[in-house]
């Protein structure tokens, strides 16, 4: 193949409409459509020479559907029917070429072979009418051959039709049996996958507030910086530390305790803007949240949104609850060259709350060079 025709055949598979699988399937029966069309010309050149009608027939044929295939291959919505018709009309060609000039042996040999193959490419929906379709080109061959002998060309047919019919129900039966055991074997495993992520869910959930757990956080924060590494994204936290929780706690008690801490974090999920944040509880009353590609600006107007709902008694239930103030540290990096670790930035957060809890609590301090120096 030359340089142009090269570009030309790339430039032409760049222009297949994409199916589920990215057309993948469908570059792939461009290709074997194209090379069943070289073979079949080269096929055809040969038959010229030698003039054998009968193979000659058969690849003028083949090279007529695989060239109208390739043009659907444009037009359809799923390659894979254009691939099965490909991949049937080809087994069918070459069978009835081998079965033309092969022995008696070899003949009823290929034709036993051909449904397991049929019902394990096509399955048992489609499987069958290949077979058929193959029983029926063989028997035109039979007739051809056997010519004005009727009795003997029925003799054959009946023969082969046993054979063939015993075989393509076996295939039947052993496709059925494969499909039955591998859709149990895939319901087993969704299950199983299902299971192992509720456990999984579960190990990672703090069981009072709903959210991520330290565990998770530990596990999670570093995969997730490490990628922000490489994309060059900015990457925010907010340590948040509701202010006098040992006092509510002593006050009210711990049940008190537990439902301001289940309302202070669905407070806190409910403002966050994006799938992509996510919060985790740090410490007893401490939380921190984490907000992929966002600014120190962008950080501080949630974390001030946050500071403002809590200000809110919220539904009926929760207004029979104590109103609780937060305070709030924000960090954020938009430069990954002077931090190498998450660490860091969870230390910069916290040196943010802790201003912002020197400054009378309830309030949100963002860090600057300024906490950074001392």
């Amino acid at each position: 193949m030359t340089a142009s025709q090269h570009k030309a055949l790339n430039r032409f598979l760049n222009h297949l409409p994409l199916d589920g699988d990215g057309g993948r399937k469908r570059k792939l029966t461009a290709m074997l459509l194209i090379a069943g069309v070289m073979a079949n010309l080269l096929l055809l050149s040969q038959d010229l020479v030698v003039w054998n009608p009968f193979e000659l027939g058969i690849d003028i044929a083949l090279l007529i559907l695989f060239s109208v295939y390739f043009i659907l291959l444009r037009t359809v919505k799923k390659a894979g029917i254009i691939y099965r018709l490909s991949v049937g009309s080809l087994l069918i060609g070459l069978l009835i070429v081998a079965f033309h000039s092969a022995t008696y042996q070899s003949k009823t040999l290929l034709l036993m072979i051909f449904p397991p193959i049929y019902h394990i490419l096509f399955g048992n929906r489609e499987g069958p009418v290949w077979s058929v379709l193959t029983l029926l080109a063989i028997f035109a061959i039979v007739a051809n051959n056997f010519g004005n002998d009727f009795h003997q060309t029925l003799e054959f047919v009946s023969k082969y039709t046993i054979a063939y019919g015993s075989i393509s129900a076996i295939a039947f039966i052993q496709e059925w049996g494969r499909k039955f055991y591998f859709d149990r074997l895939s319901q087993e495993n969704k299950k199983l996958n299902q299971a192992n992520q509720k456990i999984r869910r579960l190990s990672v959930i703090d069981t009072l507030t709903g959210l991520y757990n330290r565990r998770f956080l530990d596990e999670e924060l570093g995969k997730l910086f490490h990628q922000l590494m490489k994309s060059g994204q900015a990457l925010a936290f907010i340590l948040c530390d509701i202010d006098h929780f040992k006092a509510v706690n002593d006050r009210h008690g711990h049940q008190v305790g537990d439902k301001i801490l289940k309302r202070v974090s669905k407070t806190m999920s409910e403002a966050l803007r994006r799938d992509t944040d996510w919060i985790a509880r740090y410490g007893g009353e401490e939380f921190l949240i984490v907000l992929p590609a966002t600014t120190l600006d962008t950080a501080g107007e949630v974390a001030e949104r946050i500071r403002t709902r809590l200000h809110k008694p919220g539904d009926e239930e929760q207004a029979q609850l104590p109103l609780v103030t937060a305070s709030f540290g924000v960090a954020a990096i938009s430069d990954h060259r002077d931090i190498t670790n998450y660490e860091t930035l969870i230390s910069m957060a916290d040196k943010a709350l802790y201003r912002a809890k020197q400054a009378g609590r309830d309030k949100v301090v963002a860090f600057n060079e300024n906490l950074a120096a001392k």
